[in-house]
């Protein structure tokens, strides 16, 4: 009898190794697509937002940057295949390479999408990157949680993120693997010309890093992770064992005794605008400025963006070049010192995390009481300031009295009590400010308003304080640095830029007589006008202060704004004139600047008369005769 062989039945085979690698290619390509696409974004959301876009050479070179840095799994992954290949042929047995380069090219991949994704999300804000200094900095000093707001709703919010990204890229592997699976046709190896897209476009970006770039594309190119620090121009830098010397020219300094010793009040609000002191918003202070006959100025800067370059340019008359050498070497500010050698005691109270920010507890070390109150929200613990000063006032003695107090409500989330929101609509109080809805644009209404009432908040904490003061008080009313809510495209203050909304602050400052002509100032002259409206002025002034005293009529002089780590991290500062605005960064040779952005004092982007780039040269001649007065720079 005649028997058939049956057919054993066709089972799918489990695809080879081979094969997943061919998955694992396409899911990494498909997520370089969604990653290129977020920098295509930010090329085009730059393009609307700038008055001068860079030129077609420099958006192609960047963009080709970004296609570099997206595929960088699947170069790895490419990497692995080729070594596997050179090595099994060079080597007896078979070696397999491809079975650890699979993993790693999906946990990069897995890490590297959600990472550019909130890279992305965080530029867009704020204008910097996470691996910035000003980031590294705020995320890794004590009080990070407080001053950020990184704790509850944050938190929350970049765990779902994460949770989130990570469960659909798991889903979009399995649905790949499934296809291998159940499609054979999808089992061959890439055709030769796919074999070539990714090592093509790997060296198409490569090439990007070769091509010459202008200095004035230096904001463009910031858009783009590490494009700036890898084709950033070729500098000279201070090295960080450069350090702060005690400077000759202070043995001879004069200290006369003051004609008379008024109490004196630094009332400091955080992160707040120059042109937020009105009638309006600030009730209280204008009203007392009008009574005293105060000078309050709307062309005031601060020393930088940041707040330990305020209060640093607040308590030394010292820009902030110098800020730090001054912490590492333990520097104490000398106007404290000369408050000291008058007598006077020495007192300060933050609702901020000063001390333990940027290691900034130099500032306070010969202060007879400095206190933190970090326990409470900002709204609680502002109104305690005032409880403090009161008591300080009231058991004084009789020394004359150095205040320092620090507002921080004014500092995002933006607290105040429900009795001052009397601008809405506005944002929730615990909305967060980093990981918020997909366009925080949207809610700028909502943002300023709860900052407009902030504002009111703490200026009726000043209204508290000013029954407590006597009538030869010296006052000053100031704040650390400004606040941008997208005038200029972004939120906050920590990019390291230098529109009028983020450097210029209030001024309001009460004297025994009234400047005449102040002109630009900034917070480095407020001490040398102290002491000379006092009679105490110690010379030679330029031994021991950057600034000026406005007791003398404006001279045109300019100030000098500094970019966090300015000159310690190829940073920028900006030179700031009566008639123009100069953004500078650091360029080849000792004490070297050159100017990557100019525009009107106001940020109306223009180029300089000839005329004007040579007063800017004059400028920073000044500038450069003066930078190392305190410091001793060790040049690389």
């Amino acid at each position: 009898m005649n028997s058939t062989v049956q057919p054993e039945p066709t089972q799918h085979q489990t695809p080879s190794l081979l094969e997943r690698g061919h998955t694992a290619l396409l899911f990494v390509s498909l997520n370089a697509a969604f990653q290129f696409g977020l920098y295509l974004r930010q090329d085009v959301r730059f393009g609307a937002l700038t008055s001068s876009p860079p030129d077609t050479m420099t958006r192609l070179t960047g963009l080709a940057f970004a296609l570099g840095l997206v595929l960088l799994p699947a170069c790895l992954f490419w990497g692995g295949r080729l070594a596997e290949l050179c090595l099994t042929r060079a080597l007896p047995g078979k070696l397999s390479l491809l079975s650890l380069m699979l993993p790693l090219t999906l946990v990069g991949e897995a890490l590297l999408g959600p990472l550019i994704l909130a890279d992305n999300r965080v530029y867009d804000t704020v204008g910097v990157h996470l691996y910035s200094e000003v980031v590294l900095h705020a995320v890794s000093g004590q009080g990070a949680d407080r001053e950020l707001h990184l704790v509850g709703p944050s938190t929350t919010s970049a765990i779902f993120l994460l949770a989130t990204f990570l469960f659909v890229e798991g889903l979009l592997y399995l649905a790949l693997w499934s296809a291998h699976r159940w499609a054979s046709a999808w089992t061959h190896a890439p055709s030769k010309p796919l074999r070539w897209v990714v090592p093509g476009t790997t060296l198409l970006a490569a090439a990007s890093l070769l091509v010459p770039m202008s200095p004035n594309e230096q904001q463009y190119l910031t858009i783009f992770p590490f494009f700036s620090e890898m084709r950033g121009p070729e500098v000279t830098n201070p090295m960080p064992g450069a350090t702060h010397i005690p400077n000759p020219a202070l043995d001879p300094v004069k200290f006369p005794p003051f004609r008379s010793k008024p109490d004196i009040l630094f009332f400091v609000m955080e992160s707040t605008r120059g042109d937020h002191f009105t009638e309006e918003l600030m009730p209280n202070a204008t009203a007392f400025a009008k009574r005293r006959g105060c000078l309050t100025s709307d062309t005031h800067y601060a020393g930088g963006h940041t707040t330990e370059y305020g209060i640093f340019g607040l308590l030394t008359s010292v820009y902030g070049l110098n800020y730090e050498p001054f912490s590492r070497d333990n520097v104490p500010p000398f106007p404290i010192q000369v408050l000291k050698r008058q007598g006077y005691q020495i007192d300060g109270f933050s609702s901020s995390g000063i001390v333990n920010w940027n290691h900034g507890g130099f500032l306070f070390q010969d202060f007879d009481t400095y206190e933190e109150l970090l326990d409470v929200p900002a709204d609680d613990g502002d109104p305690m300031l005032v409880d403090k000063l009161a008591q300080i006032l009231s058991t004084r003695g009789e020394k004359p009295v150095f205040s320092f107090l620090f507002f921080n409500s004014t500092h995002h989330n933006y607290l105040y009590p429900p009795a001052f929101e009397r601008y809405t609509p506005v944002v929730e109080r615990d909305y967060d400010h980093f990981l918020g809805d997909a366009e925080l644009a949207d809610r700028k209404e909502g943002i300023s308003n709860r900052y407009k009432n902030s504002v009111l908040f703490v200026d009726s904490l000043f209204g508290q304080i000013a029954p407590l003061l006597r009538e030869d008080t010296i006052v000053v009313l100031t704040g650390d640095h400004g606040e941008e809510f997208w005038e200029h495209g972004l939120l906050g203050h920590g990019a390291p830029r230098f529109e009028e909304e983020r450097v210029r602050v209030p001024l309001m400052l009460c004297l025994p007589s009234k400047p005449k002509d102040p002109g630009l100032t900034a917070h480095v002259d407020l001490w040398p006008t102290i002491f000379d409206e006092l009679g105490g002025l110690p010379t030679p002034l330029d031994a021991w202060s950057d600034g000026r005293s406005m007791v003398e009529p404006y001279d045109g002089s300019p100030l000098f704004i500094d970019g966090l780590d300015f000159p310690w991290d190829h940073g920028t500062m900006a030179v700031v004139d009566p008639n123009f605005k100069a953004w500078m960064r650091l360029c080849t040779g000792e004490l070297c600047l050159e100017p990557f952005r100019t525009t009107s004092r106001l940020d109306e982007e223009r180029s300089l008369s000839p005329e004007e780039y040579e007063r800017l040269e004059r400028h920073l001649e000044q500038w450069r005769s003066r930078a190392e007065r305190f410091v001793d720079f060790v040049w690389e």
